[in-house]
């Protein structure tokens, strides 16, 4: 488990269009324990867009 950790929103003004194919800012919820960055998102339910978007958004963010 992850047990305690830091918890903070990332945002990210994202001008190049990378995660939504035009400038946005990216706000995505973040959790920090041991070096380790775990990107989450909450919905009650998940569309395979939804996983698309939130894999661009992680790419942004590893970058």
């Amino acid at each position: 488990m992850l047990g305690t950790g830091k918890v903070e929103t990332w945002t990210y003004n994202d001008v190049d269009g990378i995660a939504y194919e035009h400038p946005a800012v990216i706000d995505v919820d973040l959790v920090i324990k041991d070096n380790t960055h775990i990107l989450v998102e909450v919905k009650a339910s998940v569309s395979r867009g939804d996983v698309l978007e939130f894999h661009r958004i992680e790419a942004l963010y590893e970058r």
